[in-house]
Protein backbone atom coordinates (compact mmCIF):
# COMPACT_ATOMS: atom_id res chain seq x y z
CA UNK A 1 0.00 0.00 0.00
CA UNK A 2 0.93 3.76 -0.28
CA UNK A 3 -0.17 6.97 1.03
CA UNK A 4 -2.01 7.27 -1.97
CA UNK A 5 -4.14 4.20 -2.26
CA UNK A 6 -3.91 3.42 1.60
CA UNK A 7 -6.09 6.77 1.56
CA UNK A 8 -8.65 5.49 -0.63
CA UNK A 9 -8.59 1.76 1.57
CA UNK A 10 -9.75 3.58 4.61
CA UNK A 11 -12.54 5.71 3.02
CA UNK A 12 -13.74 2.52 1.46
CA UNK A 13 -12.81 0.30 4.20
CA UNK A 14 -15.01 2.63 6.38
CA UNK A 15 -17.84 2.89 3.98
CA UNK A 16 -18.27 -0.99 3.59
CA UNK A 17 -18.40 -1.35 7.66
CA UNK A 18 -21.21 1.39 7.11
CA UNK A 19 -23.19 0.68 4.81
CA UNK A 20 -21.73 -2.36 2.17
CA UNK A 21 -20.38 -1.58 -1.26
CA UNK A 22 -23.65 -1.54 -3.36
CA UNK A 23 -23.72 -1.70 -7.00
CA UNK A 24 -26.85 -1.12 -9.04
CA UNK A 25 -29.28 -3.93 -10.82
CA UNK A 26 -29.19 -4.93 -13.91
CA UNK A 27 -25.72 -4.05 -14.39
CA UNK A 28 -23.91 -0.69 -14.23
CA UNK A 29 -25.57 0.38 -17.82
CA UNK A 30 -28.40 1.31 -15.11
CA UNK A 31 -26.68 3.52 -13.43
CA UNK A 32 -25.91 5.28 -16.59
CA UNK A 33 -29.25 5.28 -17.71
CA UNK A 34 -30.35 6.51 -14.65
CA UNK A 35 -27.71 9.41 -14.47
CA UNK A 36 -28.56 10.42 -18.18
CA UNK A 37 -32.19 10.06 -17.94
CA UNK A 38 -32.16 12.67 -14.72
CA UNK A 39 -29.63 15.22 -16.89
CA UNK A 40 -32.28 14.81 -19.99
CA UNK A 41 -34.91 15.70 -17.26
CA UNK A 42 -33.40 18.53 -16.36
CA UNK A 43 -33.05 20.17 -20.22
CA UNK A 44 -29.72 18.59 -20.86
CA UNK A 45 -28.84 16.84 -23.79
CA UNK A 46 -26.12 13.61 -24.74
CA UNK A 47 -24.01 12.97 -28.35
CA UNK A 48 -21.87 9.99 -28.18
CA UNK A 49 -19.83 8.94 -31.05
CA UNK A 50 -17.40 11.88 -31.00
CA UNK A 51 -14.45 12.25 -31.27
CA UNK A 52 -12.83 15.40 -29.10
CA UNK A 53 -9.29 16.04 -29.02
CA UNK A 54 -8.47 19.38 -29.95
CA UNK A 55 -10.10 22.99 -29.15
CA UNK A 56 -12.06 23.20 -32.43
CA UNK A 57 -13.71 19.76 -31.39
CA UNK A 58 -15.00 21.68 -28.06
CA UNK A 59 -18.48 23.91 -28.34
CA UNK A 60 -18.97 26.96 -27.52
CA UNK A 61 -19.48 27.00 -23.56
CA UNK A 62 -19.12 28.79 -19.89
CA UNK A 63 -18.20 25.78 -18.61
CA UNK A 64 -16.44 22.98 -20.22
CA UNK A 65 -15.65 20.09 -17.62
CA UNK A 66 -13.17 16.95 -19.37
CA UNK A 67 -13.46 13.73 -17.85
CA UNK A 68 -9.93 12.38 -19.37
CA UNK A 69 -6.47 11.69 -18.80
CA UNK A 70 -3.96 14.97 -18.57
CA UNK A 71 -2.58 14.04 -22.09
CA UNK A 72 -5.94 14.31 -23.40
CA UNK A 73 -6.31 17.52 -21.46
CA UNK A 74 -3.27 18.70 -23.21
CA UNK A 75 -4.63 18.11 -26.73
CA UNK A 76 -8.42 19.59 -25.68
CA UNK A 77 -6.36 23.07 -24.31
CA UNK A 78 -3.66 23.42 -27.49
CA UNK A 79 -1.85 26.19 -27.51
CA UNK A 80 -3.85 27.98 -25.08
CA UNK A 81 -2.20 25.92 -22.07
CA UNK A 82 0.86 27.77 -20.30
CA UNK A 83 4.59 26.42 -20.25
CA UNK A 84 4.23 25.41 -16.77
CA UNK A 85 0.91 23.31 -16.99
CA UNK A 86 2.18 22.04 -19.81
CA UNK A 87 5.64 20.52 -18.13
CA UNK A 88 3.23 19.28 -15.28
CA UNK A 89 0.76 17.30 -17.05
CA UNK A 90 3.72 16.06 -19.37
CA UNK A 91 5.50 14.28 -16.72
CA UNK A 92 2.35 13.44 -15.16
CA UNK A 93 2.96 9.58 -13.52
CA UNK A 94 -0.06 7.21 -14.59
CA UNK A 95 -0.28 3.88 -12.66
CA UNK A 96 0.12 0.61 -14.09
CA UNK A 97 -2.46 -1.35 -16.26
CA UNK A 98 -4.70 -4.03 -16.38
CA UNK A 99 -5.84 -7.09 -17.65
CA UNK A 100 -9.65 -8.24 -16.75
CA UNK A 101 -11.40 -11.04 -17.55
CA UNK A 102 -15.26 -11.11 -18.02
CA UNK A 103 -16.72 -14.90 -17.68
CA UNK A 104 -19.99 -16.45 -18.28
CA UNK A 105 -20.39 -19.49 -15.49
CA UNK A 106 -22.64 -22.25 -15.45
CA UNK A 107 -23.09 -22.37 -11.38
CA UNK A 108 -21.79 -19.76 -8.31
CA UNK A 109 -17.78 -20.03 -7.49
CA UNK A 110 -17.00 -23.38 -5.54
CA UNK A 111 -14.88 -21.10 -2.97
CA UNK A 112 -13.28 -22.90 -0.67
CA UNK A 113 -14.55 -20.86 2.12
CA UNK A 114 -18.07 -20.69 1.92
CA UNK A 115 -18.40 -17.19 3.51
CA UNK A 116 -16.66 -15.77 0.33
CA UNK A 117 -19.60 -16.62 -1.59
CA UNK A 118 -22.10 -13.72 0.81
CA UNK A 119 -19.48 -10.99 -1.05
CA UNK A 120 -20.29 -9.02 -4.35
CA UNK A 121 -16.19 -7.72 -4.14
CA UNK A 122 -13.58 -10.28 -3.59
CA UNK A 123 -9.96 -9.93 -3.35
CA UNK A 124 -7.35 -12.57 -3.83
CA UNK A 125 -3.62 -12.58 -3.13
CA UNK A 126 -2.91 -14.66 -0.16
CA UNK A 127 -1.62 -12.92 2.80
CA UNK A 128 -0.29 -9.10 3.38
CA UNK A 129 3.03 -10.10 2.61
CA UNK A 130 2.25 -11.85 -1.02
CA UNK A 131 -0.15 -8.92 -1.86
CA UNK A 132 2.67 -6.38 -1.09
CA UNK A 133 4.99 -8.65 -3.14
CA UNK A 134 2.83 -9.24 -6.39
CA UNK A 135 1.96 -4.83 -6.57
CA UNK A 136 5.68 -4.08 -6.03
CA UNK A 137 6.65 -6.27 -8.58
CA UNK A 138 3.82 -4.42 -11.41
CA UNK A 139 5.45 -1.06 -9.85
CA UNK A 140 9.10 -2.38 -11.25
CA UNK A 141 7.63 -3.27 -14.76
CA UNK A 142 7.39 -7.09 -13.99
CA UNK A 143 3.75 -8.97 -14.34
CA UNK A 144 4.10 -11.32 -11.07
CA UNK A 145 3.65 -15.13 -10.85
CA UNK A 146 0.95 -15.09 -8.20
CA UNK A 147 -1.25 -11.57 -9.30
CA UNK A 148 -3.09 -9.68 -6.38
CA UNK A 149 -6.74 -10.16 -8.04
CA UNK A 150 -9.75 -8.24 -7.84
CA UNK A 151 -13.16 -10.13 -8.34
CA UNK A 152 -16.68 -9.25 -8.16
CA UNK A 153 -19.72 -11.61 -8.46
CA UNK A 154 -22.76 -9.91 -9.06
CA UNK A 155 -25.31 -12.31 -9.92
CA UNK A 156 -25.17 -13.97 -6.53
CA UNK A 157 -26.90 -10.72 -5.18
CA UNK A 158 -29.10 -9.78 -8.52
CA UNK A 159 -29.99 -12.51 -10.78
CA UNK A 160 -31.44 -10.15 -13.48
CA UNK A 161 -27.94 -9.90 -15.28
CA UNK A 162 -27.89 -13.51 -16.12
CA UNK A 163 -29.94 -16.51 -17.45
CA UNK A 164 -31.64 -18.52 -14.56
CA UNK A 165 -29.38 -20.92 -13.03
CA UNK A 166 -26.46 -19.08 -14.61
CA UNK A 167 -24.07 -16.21 -13.18
CA UNK A 168 -21.80 -13.52 -14.14
CA UNK A 169 -18.25 -13.34 -12.33
CA UNK A 170 -15.16 -10.69 -13.12
CA UNK A 171 -11.28 -10.54 -11.94
CA UNK A 172 -8.61 -8.41 -13.23
CA UNK A 173 -4.88 -7.65 -11.83
CA UNK A 174 -2.66 -4.80 -12.01
CA UNK A 175 -0.06 -5.46 -15.11
CA UNK A 176 2.45 -3.48 -16.93
CA UNK A 177 1.38 -1.89 -19.75
CA UNK A 178 2.27 -4.66 -23.12
CA UNK A 179 1.55 -7.29 -21.04
CA UNK A 180 -0.37 -10.41 -23.26
CA UNK A 181 -3.65 -11.99 -23.37
CA UNK A 182 -1.70 -15.00 -22.20
CA UNK A 183 -1.34 -13.78 -18.95
CA UNK A 184 -4.76 -14.32 -18.36
CA UNK A 185 -3.84 -17.78 -17.08
CA UNK A 186 -1.54 -16.54 -14.21
CA UNK A 187 -5.08 -14.38 -13.12
CA UNK A 188 -7.35 -17.81 -13.27
CA UNK A 189 -4.89 -19.64 -11.30
CA UNK A 190 -5.35 -17.18 -8.85
CA UNK A 191 -8.52 -18.19 -8.81
CA UNK A 192 -8.68 -21.72 -8.80
CA UNK A 193 -6.20 -21.71 -6.06
CA UNK A 194 -9.26 -20.48 -3.45
CA UNK A 195 -11.77 -21.73 -5.96
CA UNK A 196 -11.16 -25.14 -7.15
CA UNK A 197 -13.09 -26.48 -9.58
CA UNK A 198 -13.87 -22.60 -11.10
CA UNK A 199 -12.23 -23.83 -14.72
CA UNK A 200 -14.73 -26.39 -14.73
CA UNK A 201 -17.86 -23.62 -14.25
CA UNK A 202 -16.27 -21.72 -17.34
CA UNK A 203 -19.19 -21.20 -20.03
CA UNK A 204 -17.33 -18.26 -21.77
CA UNK A 205 -14.78 -15.33 -21.22
CA UNK A 206 -13.67 -12.33 -22.60
CA UNK A 207 -9.64 -10.78 -21.79
CA UNK A 208 -9.40 -7.43 -22.06
CA UNK A 209 -5.97 -5.96 -21.90
CA UNK A 210 -4.21 -2.62 -21.06
CA UNK A 211 -3.78 -1.71 -24.79
CA UNK A 212 -7.86 -2.22 -25.69
CA UNK A 213 -8.39 -0.43 -22.51
CA UNK A 214 -6.42 2.57 -24.05
CA UNK A 215 -8.25 2.15 -27.63
CA UNK A 216 -11.34 2.38 -25.75
CA UNK A 217 -10.75 5.45 -24.09
CA UNK A 218 -7.87 8.03 -23.99
CA UNK A 219 -8.76 8.48 -20.26
CA UNK A 220 -7.28 4.85 -19.66
CA UNK A 221 -3.87 6.00 -20.47
CA UNK A 222 -1.53 3.19 -20.85
CA UNK A 223 -4.88 0.77 -19.44
CA UNK A 224 -4.13 2.84 -15.82
CA UNK A 225 -7.99 2.99 -15.41
CA UNK A 226 -6.86 4.57 -11.93
CA UNK A 227 -6.18 7.88 -13.66
CA UNK A 228 -2.83 7.95 -11.94
CA UNK A 229 -0.28 6.69 -9.43
CA UNK A 230 -1.28 6.21 -5.76
CA UNK A 231 1.56 7.39 -4.58
CA UNK A 232 2.14 10.31 -2.20
CA UNK A 233 2.55 12.88 -4.99
CA UNK A 234 0.46 11.62 -6.79
CA UNK A 235 -2.08 12.07 -3.77
CA UNK A 236 -0.86 15.77 -3.29
CA UNK A 237 -0.25 17.23 -6.76
CA UNK A 238 -2.80 15.69 -9.05
CA UNK A 239 -2.31 16.81 -11.39
CA UNK A 240 -0.76 19.71 -10.77
CA UNK A 241 0.20 21.16 -7.12
CA UNK A 242 -2.37 24.29 -6.12
CA UNK A 243 -5.56 24.66 -4.11
CA UNK A 244 -8.12 24.09 -6.94
CA UNK A 245 -6.52 21.44 -9.64
CA UNK A 246 -9.64 20.97 -11.30
CA UNK A 247 -9.15 24.21 -12.39
CA UNK A 248 -6.79 24.63 -15.79
CA UNK A 249 -5.14 28.26 -17.41
CA UNK A 250 -7.85 28.51 -20.04
CA UNK A 251 -10.87 30.08 -18.03
CA UNK A 252 -14.01 28.25 -18.31
CA UNK A 253 -12.09 24.98 -18.59
CA UNK A 254 -12.13 22.34 -16.15
CA UNK A 255 -10.41 18.81 -15.53
CA UNK A 256 -13.00 16.52 -13.54
CA UNK A 257 -11.48 13.08 -14.28
CA UNK A 258 -9.49 10.93 -11.48
CA UNK A 259 -6.49 12.44 -12.06
CA UNK A 260 -7.73 14.94 -9.61
CA UNK A 261 -8.39 14.73 -5.46
CA UNK A 262 -9.52 12.30 -4.37
CA UNK A 263 -8.46 10.14 -7.31
CA UNK A 264 -10.29 6.94 -8.64
CA UNK A 265 -10.64 4.84 -5.79
CA UNK A 266 -13.76 7.92 -4.24
CA UNK A 267 -15.80 6.71 -7.06
CA UNK A 268 -17.17 10.43 -8.69
CA UNK A 269 -16.18 12.94 -6.20
CA UNK A 270 -13.36 14.30 -8.80
CA UNK A 271 -16.58 15.49 -11.27
CA UNK A 272 -18.48 16.51 -7.22
CA UNK A 273 -15.58 18.59 -6.73
CA UNK A 274 -14.35 20.28 -10.23
CA UNK A 275 -17.94 20.93 -10.93
CA UNK A 276 -18.48 22.47 -7.39
CA UNK A 277 -15.33 24.89 -8.67
CA UNK A 278 -17.16 25.25 -11.80
CA UNK A 279 -20.13 26.68 -10.48
CA UNK A 280 -18.51 28.93 -8.34
CA UNK A 281 -15.86 29.95 -11.13
CA UNK A 282 -18.54 30.49 -13.58
CA UNK A 283 -21.81 31.32 -12.39
CA UNK A 284 -20.79 32.49 -8.96
CA UNK A 285 -22.85 29.76 -6.95
CA UNK A 286 -20.83 29.14 -3.71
Amino acid sequence: STPGTGAAALVLGTLAHGVGWPFPRGGAQALTDALVGYLRFLGGEVETGVDVRRPADLPPARAVLVDSSPAALLGLLGSRVTPGYRAWLERYRYGPGLLKLDYALSGPVPWRDPAVGRAGTVHLGGGLEAITRAEAEVARGVAPERPYVLAAQHTLFDPTRAPAGRHTFWAYAHVPPGTPDTYAEQVEAQIERAAPGFRDLVLGRRVTNARALEALSPVFRGGDVNGGRGDLPGLLARPVPTPTPYRTPVPGVYLCSSATPPGGGIHGMSGYWAARAALGDVFGMR
